[in-house]
Protein backbone atom coordinates (compact mmCIF):
# COMPACT_ATOMS: atom_id res chain seq x y z
CA UNK A 1 0.00 0.00 0.00
CA UNK A 2 2.75 2.55 0.80
CA UNK A 3 4.31 1.76 -2.58
CA UNK A 4 1.03 2.55 -4.33
CA UNK A 5 0.79 5.83 -2.43
CA UNK A 6 4.33 6.74 -3.45
CA UNK A 7 3.63 5.87 -7.10
CA UNK A 8 0.36 7.81 -7.05
CA UNK A 9 2.01 10.84 -5.48
CA UNK A 10 4.90 10.60 -7.93
CA UNK A 11 2.44 10.50 -10.84
CA UNK A 12 0.55 13.49 -9.44
CA UNK A 13 3.77 15.48 -9.00
CA UNK A 14 4.88 14.52 -12.51
CA UNK A 15 1.57 15.62 -14.02
CA UNK A 16 1.67 18.90 -12.09
CA UNK A 17 5.26 19.52 -13.22
CA UNK A 18 4.36 18.80 -16.84
CA UNK A 19 1.41 21.18 -16.67
CA UNK A 20 3.56 23.83 -15.02
CA UNK A 21 6.34 23.46 -17.57
CA UNK A 22 3.90 23.60 -20.44
CA UNK A 23 2.23 26.74 -19.16
CA UNK A 24 5.52 28.40 -18.17
CA UNK A 25 6.92 28.18 -21.70
CA UNK A 26 3.76 29.26 -23.45
CA UNK A 27 3.32 32.81 -24.66
CA UNK A 28 -0.46 32.64 -24.25
CA UNK A 29 -3.18 30.30 -23.15
CA UNK A 30 -2.41 26.83 -24.45
CA UNK A 31 -4.74 24.11 -25.59
CA UNK A 32 -4.55 22.33 -22.19
CA UNK A 33 -6.87 23.61 -19.45
CA UNK A 34 -7.45 22.40 -15.88
CA UNK A 35 -10.39 22.74 -13.51
CA UNK A 36 -11.00 21.86 -9.85
CA UNK A 37 -14.70 21.15 -10.48
CA UNK A 38 -15.19 20.61 -14.22
CA UNK A 39 -17.01 23.91 -14.73
CA UNK A 40 -14.37 26.66 -14.36
CA UNK A 41 -11.42 26.16 -16.74
CA UNK A 42 -8.02 27.90 -16.82
CA UNK A 43 -4.40 27.30 -17.85
CA UNK A 44 -3.47 26.71 -14.18
CA UNK A 45 -5.26 25.84 -10.95
CA UNK A 46 -5.90 28.68 -8.49
CA UNK A 47 -4.12 26.99 -5.59
CA UNK A 48 -2.32 23.84 -4.48
CA UNK A 49 -3.98 20.45 -4.89
CA UNK A 50 -3.09 19.42 -1.33
CA UNK A 51 -3.09 21.50 1.85
CA UNK A 52 0.53 22.69 2.25
CA UNK A 53 0.12 22.89 6.04
CA UNK A 54 -0.95 19.25 6.30
CA UNK A 55 1.59 17.00 8.00
CA UNK A 56 2.08 13.67 6.25
CA UNK A 57 2.99 10.54 8.20
CA UNK A 58 3.69 7.02 6.89
CA UNK A 59 0.46 5.30 5.95
CA UNK A 60 -1.49 8.51 5.21
CA UNK A 61 -3.51 8.61 2.03
CA UNK A 62 -5.17 11.54 0.30
CA UNK A 63 -7.32 11.69 -2.80
CA UNK A 64 -7.41 14.77 -4.99
CA UNK A 65 -9.47 15.15 -8.14
CA UNK A 66 -9.17 17.71 -10.87
CA UNK A 67 -10.12 17.81 -14.52
CA UNK A 68 -7.87 18.27 -17.55
CA UNK A 69 -9.08 19.01 -21.06
CA UNK A 70 -7.64 19.67 -24.46
CA UNK A 71 -9.24 22.89 -25.63
CA UNK A 72 -9.01 24.11 -29.19
CA UNK A 73 -11.71 25.89 -31.14
CA UNK A 74 -14.16 23.33 -32.46
CA UNK A 75 -12.70 20.42 -30.48
CA UNK A 76 -13.41 19.86 -26.79
CA UNK A 77 -12.71 16.71 -24.79
CA UNK A 78 -12.15 16.22 -21.08
CA UNK A 79 -10.55 13.40 -19.12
Amino acid sequence: MPGRLALGLLGLVGAAAALGAASAGATGPGPIEVSPDGTRWAATLDGPLLDPDLRWVPGDTRTVRFHVRHHEPGEERSA
